[in-house]
């Protein structure tokens, strides 16, 4: 089982990355659902969603 995060109000996101290399940009919600890993920003709620898979491994993410 994966992990969804959900950061609110969240300002306007450029860009995802997962231990240093950049997840996908997808657009829309529903649009998780269908993958691995990415990300979804929705700009009128402000509300940034990623998705990642399961690791056991320390990971880093950095939102832009």
């Amino acid at each position: 089982r994966g992990y969804i995060i959900n950061f609110h109000h969240q300002d306007a996101v450029h860009g995802v990355l997962w231990n240093g290399a950049p997840l996908s940009c997808l657009d829309a919600v529903h649009s998780l659902e269908l993958v691995e890993q990415g990300w979804q920003w929705q700009a009128a709620t402000k509300v940034l969603t990623i998705k990642l898979p399961q690791t056991t491994e320390a990971t880093t993410v950095q939102v832009r």
